[in-house]
Order: C-alpha cells, then structure tokens, then sequence
C-alpha cells in the first residue's frame, strides 16, 4: 500500500500545482483525460478478471484508484478557478464598496488583517472571501459585519497569494473606510477560539517581558506579530524560523504528554487514550486557526490513533501523502502555501531516513555502557543528524521562496532545539494555570530563562560569516536539486542503509559546499529588487549588507512590509513624495524604517549622500524630475520617478539597472528595465545583455510579483 499512495499522492501534488497556474478549462480537459485514463483501467481490470490474470488485476485496480484521484483533483481545481477565482478577479476595482462578515483576525505587528467573507460588493449579491490589508487596526472579531468604502480592491498576485490562497482568499482590499458593526446574539465557535487565542496571548504578556511574551506566544501558538524584525530575522538567518511554524512538532509535544498522562490511568483503555489524544488535535488545530501545515500534521495525528483505535497498523508515508491528498482535494490552492511545503519535504525525508538513522545511532552508541551518556549522546546524534536532513529536504523549496541559505542551522538546531520544546511546555502550562500562581510562576522563570537562552543563542549564531547569504545563482540551486535527486532515487530503488546513508551524506556534503560558495560568491555583487507596491515606484537596493530604500510611493504597502523584513533595516530612505497622502508609502516607511535617514523633496533640490561602504546616493527634485542615483563598487541604479524628463545628467542614464515608474521615456535606451507600476505594456520591455549584466524580458504580472532580483557582479 506504501507505493501506490505515495505515487498517488506525487501525481496528484504535480497535477494540482500546475492546474492552479493555468485556468479552468485546462483543469476541465485534465479531469475529462484522467476519467478516459480510469475507463481504460477499468477495462483492463475487467478483462484480467475474466481471464484469471492476477497481474493485470492488480495493474487495472492501481491505474483506475489513481487516475479516479487525479479526476477528482482536477475538477476541484476546475471549480476553485472557475466559482471563485475567476469572480474574484472580475470584481477588482478601485472606489469600491462591500459589506460582509469577518471570518479571521490574522495579526501583522501594530495593525491585522482581516479576511471577511462578502456578501454584497458595490451593490450587486456576492459570496466571496477578501482580505483587508488596512492601514490601521480597526476593531474588529470574527462575526462582526464590515462595511467598506472607497476601498481599492484588487486581485493577489500568485506570489503574494500564496498563504491566503491556502485560505480560499483571491482578492484583497486596501485603503479606504471601514464602519464595524459588532455581532449581537450567539457567536460562532470561530469567535469563541478567537478569544481564547486572545486571552492566552494577554496572559502571558502579564506575567513575562514584553520580548519574552511574544517569542513564547510564537512558539505555543505560531503568532510571530508581536515579535520584533530584527529577533525574527536573527530565527531566520539562523536556520530555526520553524520553531514559529504550527506543525508536528506541536501537536507531537502535547499529545505525547496528554498520552502518557492518560497512561497513568489503568482504567483508561488503548482506545480511549487515542479518542481523547484525537479529540484534543482537532481542538489545537481550531485553536491555531486551521494553518496548512499544523492540519497537516494533525491530519497524520488523526489516522495515526485512528489505527490505534480500530487496532489496525499505522504507516507514516502513507499518512502523510493521504493527509497531503485530503488537503488537497479540499482547497487545490494549498499546494503554494510555504508552511505546508517546508513541513510536508522534513516530514518525508523524516519518515524516509527514521528507521535508517535509528539503527545507525545505535550501532555508534553500542559501546557506550553507562545509561545517562548514552541517552545524551543519542539525544545530540539525533538532532545533528535530523536537523542535516530537514536542510537537505527543505534546501531547494527555501532559496526558491526566500531566496537564502543559512547554513548554520544544523548547528542551532541542535543547541535549540530542546530548549524550544521545554519553553514552548512551560510556555503553555503557564498560560493555562495562570490563576494559580504556585504553579505559574515557576513555569514562567523557567519559560523567561529558555527564551533568554534562545535569543542568546540566534543572535550569536546569526552573526557568524554565512549564516544567512542570498542566491547568488541559480546554478547553487540546481546542484541542491540534483543532490536531492540523488537521495529520492537511493530511496525509491530500495538500496541498503548503508547506501541511502551514503546518499544522503554525499548530498549533506553538496549542499554545504553550494552554501559556501553560494555565500562567497553573494559577497561580489549587489541587489536590485522591485518591490510591488500597486501605481507607484518602491525598490529596494543592497551592496554588502547595506540597504538603500527608493521611492515610496503607491497604494499596497503588504510588499514593503515584506522585503524589508527580509534583511537590515536600510541605512536610508530616499523618498519622492513629501505628502501623506493615499499614494505615498512614506508613513509606512518611517514605522518599518524607524533608525533610518530620510531624504524627502523638503530637504532641498539636489542632494549628495555618502555612506559606508562607498555608497553614494544623489538625488534630484527640480524642473518637474524627481530621479535617484545609487552608485556602489559594485553596480549603479536609476531609479526615473518622472519618465518624461529629459533633464536626468548623461551619466546616470548609463547605470546598470533603470528602475522607471511606469513606461520608460523613449530618450532613454539603458541596457535593461524595471517596471514596477501596474500599467506598463508588455511591449515595453527591453532585453539586452552588457557584459556583467543580463537582463530577460518577462510580462510585467509575472515579474513584478516574484520578488525577483537582479544581481550585478563585477567583470
């Protein structure tokens, strides 16, 4: 059974995650080419019945069950696009109306987002779900109605769209005025854990610091809203961000202790301790909000004692890609969500390599006769080996969304990850007993004294040389791909232990060596990145860990948030608009940005500013221009605020990379383009290569919300 569900569940997972990027007729024609697929087996399956041919049986079986899962995947995909993407999208616009009903409060630092189910946009009867991306925080529950008003709504980007795609969301709102009407009468039990989720967080921020209480709500239920950007990024550089992230680990902690304490109960049979274990997973999971990669694992959980429970044997591939198929077959569009990719690739390199290491563990520790050195000693193995593995698995599907390589995480793992498991415990008993102060108080000085020890920890493991380097080429990737290659086909031929050991090391080695020389050869270049911010200019460049933040200016801030959480807060801010007004970002800079220097129209014409690194940065407002020239050692960037004016010095329209606002002026020939607003034709774009530079064509929908970077590197 372990091969078919995992082939199945492969197929479905790359038949889903295609048909999500094309439209719904494809998915349709899919379905209708599966379901032909399925009516063949059925005939062979026939016909090998009528002759007695075991073999074909079997094949006919195998070949119908799966091709009936992948009819099934796509015409769900078929109907996620065509009932709620495709009307989703037809409803963008700007100066909206909507009223509907909010279903989350996702928090996001000083402010939340609000995913509330419509049911009337500018007049006309709709049912669709929209996120709020507000500029403040409205005070608003799960329940309450929202009436919205000149709101500009707009379809997400498929980058952007990912984790709220997960969700069923498509379209989000930004600006406007929100009227709340909060909700009389009976409350759903949306609302109920809501506040749970709320009282948890308010008891713990009572009795810790404030930096403490946050880094602990992170770790017990996966909210990093409170926890600063520079705490966040020290987790992230050094490789252990997925304390943060709701999934086994959780779920594993606290079942396995509600077990053993049901244990202690003779009376409480085999059977009972797994219905009470699966009902208190169904509970964790309503009360983390249903998050991708926690309903995964709770899903495994739940087969897991389901088995227990009908006195059947449990098969963790097996589990793992039926929790993956259920998932998937539910909402297509989960298939993107970063948190389910990460936990599903360690989940199976896990499950892949647990018996393998297990015994090889044993075998190194055979000698050792004294019961506590050895346990240590196993305990350190463990996490050593398994934190190589999650890095191994998780490698190619990092750089891919982050763009980054930290290679210092086995290392961090393995000097936090036991203390994040005993603070996430005490964490949670604390909150729990809180009205019982004999109990919670020691909780909380040995809770407060662990994330004291972690924060200790990151900083100083995010300091060493590497621990964080962006991908400096794609070619670090592939090898990291053809290294994983390597270990899939060690495990699908069914080779040795010795042999999938031998495999994985030989790709641990791999993939440190592309790290290495990814972080040395990162070190010789600088970034240009676009960051999307809806009609208006916003980019963000980088020359040896110095940041320089351009322009300022549009409607959606969700981007800027975003990539300036990706590394140190810029040296300095070089904005184009002085106002406060809808299509300036320059508020929202100044709260992300709060230690950076800010240079606006009111700080004079033309300007000079020299900074570390030999960065320097001119810039022009004068005659209607409003332009900004970085230079660094390693590159240049023209960043056009005004496409029309011809009065930009002849030096400047050299620079490696032209970031232009909307189309580029005809005078200007640069090597290459950026567009970063949402109305430049496709026709507009250039492509040409200068010897360090090269730069590829590509629709502006496509590139402008990848994230994409380009880099520039000496000749």
């Amino acid at each position: 059974m372990k091969r078919p569900m995992v082939f199945a569940g492969v197929c479905l997972y790359a038949v889903t995650f295609a048909l999500t990027r094309l439209n719904a007729s494809a998915s349709f024609a899919c379905a209708l080419l599966c379901a032909a697929a399925s009516a063949v087996c059925a005939v062979l399956w026939i016909a090998g019945r009528a002759r007695g041919a075991g073999r074909l049986v079997r094949f006919g079986a195998a070949g119908m069950a799966g091709a009936l899962l992948l009819t099934a995947g796509a015409l769900s995909c078929a109907a996620e696009l065509r009932f709620r993407q495709e009307p989703a999208f037809a409803m963008a616009g700007e100066d909206q109306t909507f009223t509907g009903t909010v279903r989350e409060v996702v928090p996001a630092g000083d402010k939340s987002y609000y995913i509330v189910r419509a049911d009337s946009v500018s007049g006309e009867s709709v049912r669709t779900d929209l996120v709020v991306f507000s500029m403040g925080k409205f005070d608003a529950a799960p329940d309450d109605r929202v009436t919205g008003s000149r709101v500009v709504l707009r379809a997400l980007s498929d980058a952007q769209a990912a984790s709220w795609r997960a969700k069923g969301v498509f379209l989000a709102a930004y600006g406007g005025a929100y009227d709340v009407t909060q909700a009389s009468g009976r409350r759903s039990a949306r609302y109920l854990f809501f506040r749970l989720r709320a009282a948890l967080t308010d008891r713990l921020r009572e009795q810790m610091r404030p930096e403490h209480a946050a880094v602990a709500t992170g770790l017990l239920l996966g909210d990093t809203s409170q926890i600063g950007d520079e705490t966040l990024q020290g987790f992230r550089d050094s490789g252990i961000s997925h304390l943060f992230a709701v999934s086994g680990l959780h779920l594993t902690v606290w079942t396995a202790i509600l077990f053993a304490a049901l244990s202690r109960f003779g009376a409480v049979s085999e059977r009972r301790r797994a219905a009470v274990c699966a009902c208190f997973v169904l509970f964790f999971m309503a009360l983390t909000g249903f998050g991708a990669s926690v309903v995964r694992a709770g899903i495994m959980l739940l087969i897991t004692y389901g088995a227990a429970f009908v006195n059947r044997r449990y098969d963790g591939l097996s589990a793992l890609f039926a929790a993956l198929g259920l998932m998937l077959l539910r909402e297509p569009f989960a298939v993107g969500d970063v948190g389910l990719t990460l936990s599903f690739l360690t989940t199976c390199g896990f499950l892949l390599y647990a018996k393998p290491v297990s015994r090889l563990i044993d075998r190194m520790t055979r000698r050792v006769r004294r019961r506590l050195p050895r346990r240590l000693i196993v305990r350190v193995l463990t996490v050593v080996i398994f934190s190589v593995l999650a890095a191994v698995f998780t490698m190619p599907a990092v750089v891919a969304y982050f763009g980054r390589v930290s290679v210092v995480a086995p290392l961090a793992n393995l000097l936090c990850a036991l203390p994040a498991e005993l603070a996430m415990l005490f964490s949670g008993v604390a909150a729990l007993a809180a009205p019982v102060a004999v109990i919670a108080k020691p909780c909380v000085l040995l809770s407060g004294l662990l994330i004291r020890y972690l924060l200790a920890v990151t900083r100083a493991t995010a300091g060493l040389p590497g621990a964080s380097a962006p991908l400096a080429s794609p070619v670090f990737l592939y090898l990291a791909l053809l290294g994983l290659a390597v270990v899939v086909v060690a495990n699908v031929l069914g080779a040795s232990d010795r042999r999938r050991l031998t495999a994985l090391l030989a790709c641990a080695a791999l993939f440190y060596a592309c790290a290495g020389g990814n972080a040395l050869y990162a070190g010789n270049s600088f970034t240009v990145q676009a960051v999307p911010a809806g009609d208006g200019l916003c980019v963000l460049v980088e020359n040896d860990g110095l940041r320089v933040l351009i322009g300022c200016t549009g409607t959606e801030s969700y981007h800027l948030e975003q990539a300036l959480r990706g590394g140190a807060e810029p040296a300095l801010v070089a904005a184009l608009t002085p106002g406060l007004g809808s299509g300036s970002l320059l508020p929202e800079a100044r709260r992300l940005c709060p230690h950076a220097r800010f240079l606006t129209p009111e700080d004079g014409t033309d300007r000079t500013v020299v900074l570390d690194g030999n960065v320097v940065l001119r810039y022009i407002n004068r005659d209607g221009l409003r332009c900004v020239y970085v230079e660094t050692p390693r590159g240049s960037c023209f960043a056009l605020g005004d496409p029309g004016a011809k009065a930009a010095p002849k030096a400047w329209l050299d620079a490696d990379v032209t970031v232009s606002r909307k189309r580029a002026p005809a005078f200007l020939r640069p090597t290459g383009f950026l567009f970063v607003s949402g109305d430049a034709p496709e026709e507009a774009f250039d492509t040409g290569t200068d010897g360090a530079l090269t730069f590829t064509a590509s629709p502006l929908g496509e590139y402008a919300y990848t994230g994409r970077h380009y880099r520039v590197y000496p000749k």
